[in-house]
């Protein structure tokens, strides 16, 4: 049984709430168009992007790195997700019918290359190395992939 506010078709929030309706409830809602779905999931997608890289900048301006050390913790798992989420959604989308099927563009493969060289820039554009820099290094490397696994399993084991 769909709510009646599900309905209502002829409201600009529509899409917006068909999607929200079948991530809380998991529900599937025919789309008008395939495209009509991945076009939700790219402006959240987007939204989440936009999110991450406000609160990286606030963290970078107010020093909270610093401060609270588990916030790298934190936005590396977050970073590890949303690139995979990305790259899966783009994949699934078939923007880029030709480089689908293709290894390269696995969700796994492109956090592997994402993370690497987010290290090495971030490398090159540091200002301060610590002294505990190449476990630093490799911790955040870790947890980059672990989040992107986090994400990457529950979206190839069913759909959302």
């Amino acid at each position: 049984m769909v709510p009646t506010w599900i309905s209502q078709e002829h409201t600009l929030w529509f899409p917006l709430k068909k999607r929200l309706f079948e991530v809380f409830f998991h529900a599937k809602i025919a789309y008008d168009t395939p495209m009509q779905a991945y076009a939700i999931k790219a402006i959240f997608i987007f939204f989440l992007w936009a999110l991450f890289v406000g609160l990286h900048l606030f963290f970078l301006q107010t020093f909270l790195y610093f401060e609270l050390y588990w916030l790298d913790i934190v936005m590396h798992i977050l970073g590890g997700g949303l690139v995979v989420a990305t790259a899966f959604y783009i994949n699934q989308s078939k923007i880029f019918p030709r480089y689908s099927a293709l290894a390269i563009s696995h969700p796994l493969t492109i956090l592997v290359a994402f993370v690497i060289v987010w290290e090495i820039f971030r490398y090159a554009v540091a200002t301060y190395i610590a002294p505990n820099y190449a476990f630093d290094t490799t911790l955040d490397i870790v947890l980059g992939l672990g989040g992107g696994l986090l994400v990457y399993w529950p979206l190839t084991s069913r759909t959302i």
